[in-house]
């Protein structure tokens, strides 16, 4: 018991050296990057990925020439299938004779026992305020729909400390073809062919720091076989500030066509649209919405259908309460006030942030249209919840939320503490 004792602190010290930088930006993040993340998304903007991958992890080295630039990284996370993973990249840009971008990736789960790694070479073009890239990927990782209800630094961290692991994972590999158009800083677009095969994972560890007894959930499996699709994606962004907006937009949908004339063992459709709006009252008032809707048709693999409930989304009730559906709607709205000159000095950033969140996860009558089923959306359904936050600042660099279920009074309240914002 000594020895584990002795052993978990030493893991500890090392996993503070790399998740220290990561609160102010660094980050732990994933082995690989889907090529589907927008480069203006705030999963990007919070991870620091960029449009082809995970960056800026633990930068160790960076050279830049004549010819080009070559970075090295040092890149970590933790959960309950990967236990620790450590991983190391190479990314190289060359500015001539023809500007390539040659990137690797390897790093290795010591729970789950596996190397993974990813190699790619993309193609660059800059058309005057359009920069565009054409390229190609192969890959073995660990992947998750889950990105957008917490960033991978801040599961890392639930995960290693707490025995909290707020994604579901599974097994993919493949190949994939990527086109990324990006204009003025503000559009993108993006565009990919994935040739990729899933696998099922299991929890390998339930080890934490702090966890006691507790023991992690079990990862649910997923539907394996071959997945081929096309996919899209376009992102819109007007936002004043990547980590504290105060006003401007962001609009992302994305589209996946799996299965049918790309053959493959499922033939689907998924879509999804995020809208983001915030409106600045004062200097000292904010008011932040967000609106997502999921829609998905065909023979839906279960890792690409909807989920709700709990953090990052319908918060008050129990974490992904409302699963694998193939419709989802999800509403949430933050009253920002800043206590400013009006508190001491020590007090003056922080925030009381009363908050409503409303949505509805449930199964489309037509499962062979992507459009219908909305008719089934009545208010008396919907699911709703009311609470209050306290953060330290406008980035939410550690946040209190009090939740509570407005269909169940008698359930009790959730508390919920946050490193970054939901949105």
């Amino acid at each position: 018991m000594k020895g584990k004792s002795v052993v978990g602190w030493a893991m500890s010290l090392v996993f503070l050296l790399i998740s220290g930088p990561a609160v102010v930006g660094w980050g732990f993040t994933d082995p690989l990057a889907d090529p589907g993340f927008l480069e203006n998304s705030p999963e990007q903007q919070a991870t620091g990925i960029s449009a082809l991958g995970f960056r800026n992890a633990l930068v160790i080295d960076e050279l830049e020439g004549r010819r080009g630039q070559v970075e090295t990284d040092l890149n970590m996370h933790y959960n309950r299938v990967d236990g620790l993973f450590v991983q190391l990249g190479l990314d190289t840009k060359w500015k001539s004779p023809a500007k390539l971008r040659l990137f690797a990736r390897a790093g290795y789960a010591f729970k789950g026992k596996a190397w993974h790694y990813e190699i790619g070479m993309g193609r660059r073009f800059d058309l005057g305020p359009n920069r565009l890239e054409v390229g190609i990927r192969n890959y073995d990782l660990t992947d998750t729909e889950d990105e957008w209800l917490m960033p991978t630094d801040e599961n890392s961290a639930a995960a290693f400390f707490f025995k909290e692991d707020f994604r579901d994972y599974y097994c993919r590999r493949g190949t994939s073809f990527y086109l990324i158009n990006t204009l003025f800083q503000r559009l993108t677009l993006e565009v990919g062919y994935l040739l990729d095969k899933h696998g099922s994972l299991k929890r390998r560890t339930n080890w934490s720091l702090f966890g006691g007894r507790e023991k992690f959930r079990e990862n649910p499996p997923v539907d394996e076989g071959v997945v081929h699709s096309l996919t899209a994606r376009i992102g819109y962004d007007t936002r004043d500030d990547l980590m504290e907006p105060t006003s401007g937009f962001l609009v992302e949908a994305s589209y996946e066509k799996g299965g049918d004339k790309f053959r493959g063992d499922y033939d689907f459709r998924h879509f999804v649209l995020d809208f983001r709006r915030y409106l600045r009252l004062s200097a000292f008032e904010n008011i932040d919405l967000r609106l997502r809707v999921g829609t998905a048709a065909g023979d839906l693999p279960v890792q690409r259908a909807f989920d709700l409930g709990g953090i990052g989304s319908l918060r008050g009730y129990k974490f992904k309460e409302f699963s694998d559906f193939d419709r989802m709607v999800l509403g949430n709205v933050e009253y920002r006030v800043q206590l400013g000159r009006f508190a001491p000095d020590f007090l003056e950033d922080m925030q009381i942030i009363p908050f409503y969140d409303f949505g509805l996860a449930w199964f489309s009558n037509d499962k062979y249209s992507i459009v219908a089923g909305f008719d089934q959306l009545k208010r008396d359904r919907l699911k709703t919840s009311v609470g209050i936050g306290l953060a330290t600042g406008a980035d939410d660099g550690l946040r209190v939320n009090l939740a509570r279920r407005l269909d169940d009074r008698d359930r009790p309240m959730e508390v919920t503490v946050r490193v970054h914002r939901i949105f």
